[in-house]
């Protein structure tokens, strides 16, 4: 199967200078790891219970937390990644900036986290983009 690994795909058209693009990455890979991971819950500023996740998202936390960061050119290739990736059931987690802080107050989709996901899953959709 290979291993299991994230790719976060960056809409470079934005020219996000290095913090912003920064944030938005954590936001991405933070939002799916919260959205796909299930925990009994938080208690007193703690998480509680054990974490429970299936596939690859066992060997992904135990192993290298491998990333890879790609880049697209538009908000329409962006979106359409996400489509095909949540056609493929392939976990896809969808940022979009609020614009307080930049894009002259427009909300704005900025980037996506894909997977983890086998190799064989998520490489036919981000195999051929540039790395960011």
């Amino acid at each position: 199967m290979g291993e299991a690994k994230q790719v976060i795909v960056v809409r470079k058209d934005l020219k996000m200078n290095k913090g912003k693009s920064g944030a938005q990455i954590a936001h991405a890979v933070m939002g799916q790891f919260l959205q796909n991971v299930r925990w009994d819950g938080i208690s007193h500023g703690k998480m509680t219970g054990t974490v429970e996740v299936e596939g690859p998202w066992i060997e992904w936390l135990k192993d290298s937390h491998t990333k890879i960061t790609v880049s697209v050119f538009s908000e329409e290739e962006l979106l359409a990644l996400y489509d095909k990736a949540k056609d493929l059931g392939i976990p896809a987690q969808l940022i979009r900036d609020q614009g307080r802080t930049a894009f002259n107050g427009v909300p704005t989709y900025t980037c996506l986290c894909l997977g983890p996901s086998w190799p064989q899953e998520i490489d036919p959709l981000t195999g051929d983009l540039p790395l960011y």
